[in-house]
């Protein structure tokens, strides 16, 4: 799906963003590490689209982060 509307949509578009976070979702759910791929992109086209205030449009952006930083500290020890 995500190839599809890389397609119809410029790959940093919200739309990609909001698939993004589905299979985001989906990767931390099955303890995949390429989810940290996923959400740093999910951060950086919301930084873009909404700048200082993408925690407050997307509170959800802030868990993802912090499973991000999870997956870090795993990868260090």
């Amino acid at each position: 799906m995500l190839q599809i509307l890389e397609k119809l949509y410029d790959t940093d578009d919200i739309v990609i963003a909001y698939e993004l976070v589905k299979l985001s979702s989906i990767q931390l759910s099955l303890g995949d590490g390429t989810a940290v791929e996923s959400i740093s992109r999910i951060d950086d086209i919301f930084s873009r689209y909404y700048g200082l205030h993408a925690d407050l449009v997307f509170p959800y952006l802030q868990y993802l982060r912090r499973e991000v930083e999870k997956f870090s500290m795993k990868a260090l020890q």
